[in-house]
């Protein structure tokens, strides 16, 4: 997190924008070419595998959905309390609580940004 911060903290820096909305539009164009991309392939690629392989499907299948949308980590702690649990170990989708832990923030920075001065350059 701190890694990921700091890259967006400069990325923001170097590109100062004149009206909030260059700004929010190009902040999150460049979140979704970086992340979804990548997101969706693997996605996609392991849901089939798990489709092809697994027995119990719909619970891992959900987490890869949820993880879609951002709220993979909401998802998770709504169905296990123990994040080192079995059924936890067996999601392959598991680690993509932190990404989504990421992307939440995502949609609160730009504003605090913006409204702060750091992305206008004052």
């Amino acid at each position: 997190f701190v890694l990921s911060g700091y890259v967006i903290c400069s990325s923001i820096s170097r590109r100062k924008s004149k009206n909030f909305r260059e700004f929010i539009t190009s902040f999150y164009a460049r979140r979704i070419k970086r992340l979804i991309p990548a997101l969706v392939f693997f996605v996609l690629s392991v849901s089939l595998i798990i489709c092809l392989f697994s027995p119990n499907t719909f619970g891992q299948i959900n987490t890869g959905i949820s993880a879609l949308f951002g709220v993979s980590n909401i998802s998770l702690f709504w169905k296990s309390k123990d994040y080192f649990s079995e059924l936890m170990s067996l999601n392959p989708f598991t680690h993509t609580w932190s990404l989504g832990v990421e992307e939440q923030f995502y949609f609160l920075l730009p504003f605090l940004a913006w409204i702060s001065g750091f992305a206008r350059g004052k």
